[in-house]
C-alpha cells in the first residue's frame, strides 16, 4: 500500500509539473502570439503610412512635373521672344537702309534725268548746227581720201619690207652701235663664246628676216669684253667704296696645269662682286698674300 501510495504521488508530481510546463508553454505562446500580432499591427500601421506618403510623393510629382513645363514652356517663349525682337530689329534696320538707298538713287535718277537732258538739247543745238552747215562732205569725197590713205599705206609697207638691212655698225663713226655693244656683252654673259657672237646674231637677224651690215669679229667681241670688265670694275668701285662689313675670300682652281686663285668681295646685303682672276703657284695663304700685296 505504501508503494501504491508513493507511486500515486509521484504521478501526482509529474502531472503537476508537466502542467506547470504546459500552462508555462501555454503562456509563452500566448506572449508570442500577442507580440507577433503587435508587432503586425504595427507593420499594418507603417505600411500604411508608407502607401500614403507615396500617394502623397506621387501627387508632389505631379504637381512638379506640371511646373517644370509650365516653365519649360514660359522659357521658350522668352526665347522665341527674344529671337524674334532681335529678328524684328535687324529687319527694321534693313528697312530704314533700303530706303536711304531708295533716297539715293532717286537723287542719283535725279541728276542722270537732268545730264539726260542737257545731253538731249546739246544734241539738238549739234543737229541744228549741223543742218544750219553750208558746205557739206559729199560720200565720193570720203571715198577717195580713205582710198589715198590706203595707197600710202600699202607704199609705206613695201618700203619697210625692201629695207631688209639692219645697221649694226656706225659707218660715220667707225664703231659698232651702243645697242649692237650691249647685245654683244649680254650674249658673252649668258656663256655664248668670242667666236661664236658673231654666228648666233646672224641667226636670230634671220628670224626677223633681216640682215646685219657688218659682224663682229672674235678681236672685236674681245675688246667689248674687256670694256664690260672695265665698266663692272668702275661699277664695283662706285658701289662699294662706302660700304662697311666687307668680307674679301677666295677660291683656288686647277686648269691646263696652271693655278688660278679668283678673288671675291661680298657686302653685309649678301651681294657678291668678282674682283678677279689671277696666276699662282700655288694654293697657300702665304703665296696668295704675296700675289696680292706684290
Amino acid at each position: 500500500m505504501k508503494e501504491l501510495t508513493t507511486l500515486k504521488r509521484a504521478h501526482a508530481d509529474d502531472t503537476n509539473k508537466s502542467t506547470k510546463k504546459l500552462k508555462l508553454a501555454i503562456k509563452i505562446s500566448e506572449k508570442k502570439t500577442l507580440f507577433e500580432s503587435n508587432k503586425k499591427q504595427k507593420s499594418e500601421e507603417k505600411l500604411k503610412e508608407v502607401m500614403k506618403s507615396k500617394t502623397d510623393l506621387t501627387y508632389k510629382h505631379i504637381l512638379l512635373q506640371r511646373q517644370l513645363t509650365r516653365y519649360k514652356s514660359q522659357k521658350h517663349k522668352q526665347k522665341m521672344g527674344a529671337k524674334l525682337s532681335k529678328v524684328i530689329i535687324q529687319e527694321k534696320n534693313k528697312v530704314i537702309k533700303y530706303i536711304s538707298e531708295v533716297e539715293t538713287l532717286k537723287l542719283d535718277n535725279m541728276k542722270l534725268k537732268a545730264k539726260i537732258n542737257e545731253q538731249q538739247d546739246k544734241i539738238t543745238t549739234m543737229a541744228h548746227q549741223l543742218d544750219s552747215m553750208e558746205e557739206k562732205e559729199s560720200l565720193t569725197d570720203l571715198e577717195t581720201s580713205i582710198r589715198s590713205i590706203s595707197e600710202e599705206r600699202d607704199y609705206l609697207h613695201t618700203l619697210l619690207q625692201d629695207n631688209s638691212e639692219l645697221n649694226l655698225f656706225d659707218v660715220e663713226s667707225n664703231r659698232y652701235t651702243p645697242q649692237t655693244r650691249q647685245c654683244i656683252m649680254n650674249l658673252t654673259s649668258h656663256n655664248v663664246s668670242s667666236e661664236n657672237v658673231g654666228p648666233v646674231i646672224k641667226q636670230v637677224l634671220k628670224l626677223a628676216d633681216k640682215c646685219p651690215n657688218a659682224v663682229p669679229s672674235r678681236k672685236t667681241v674681245d675688246n667689248i669684253i674687256a670694256e664690260k670688265i672695265a665698266i663692272g670694275q668702275k661699277h664695283i668701285g662706285t658701289t662699294l667704296i662706302g660700304q662697311k662689313n666687307t668680307c674679301l675670300y677666295g677660291d683656288e682652281t686647277r686648269k691646263f696645269g696652271k693655278t688660278y686663285q679668283t678673288f671675291l668681295l661680298s657686302d653685309e646685303n649678301k651681294n657678291v662682286y668678282f674682283l678677279g682672276l689671277r696666276d699662282m703657284l700655288d694654293k697657300a695663304a702665304s703665296t696668295t698674300l704675296d700675289e696680292k700685296y706684290t
